[in-house]
């Protein structure tokens, strides 16, 4: 939860090697932004929709069900992944009242 790329790209493997054969699913996302000189976060620009989209595809197929984006993410993120997914972006809000947003 809100690590780095980098860091979900060295821990899904090892997760999946870890689950492999007991049935539990696991989920893998990232925080596309880090702090600038000044201390204010901001997106990180090399992580484009398409950049990010392809990283998410390799968790998924390294074992992780669900993908996703967390903080700097926006629309362009999640049609990226549904798009590399083949299906529909579907976006769940996580509050106490949580709901899906079709």
């Amino acid at each position: 939860n809100c690590c780095t790329p980098e860091e979900v790209d060295a821990v899904v493997p090892a997760l999946a090697r870890r689950l492999a054969g007991t049935g539990v699913r696991f989920g893998a996302y990232a925080n596309l932004q880090a702090p600038g000189a000044d201390g204010v976060w901001r997106r990180r620009p090399e992580l484009t929709p398409d950049v990010y989209a392809s990283r998410a595809a390799r968790w998924a197929a390294q074992g992780a069900s669900l993908v996703g984006a967390c903080c700097g993410s926006g629309p362009e993120d999640i049609a990226a992944l549904a798009s590399r997914a083949g299906g529909p972006a579907r976006t769940i809000v996580a509050s106490p009242n949580a709901k899906e947003i079709p």
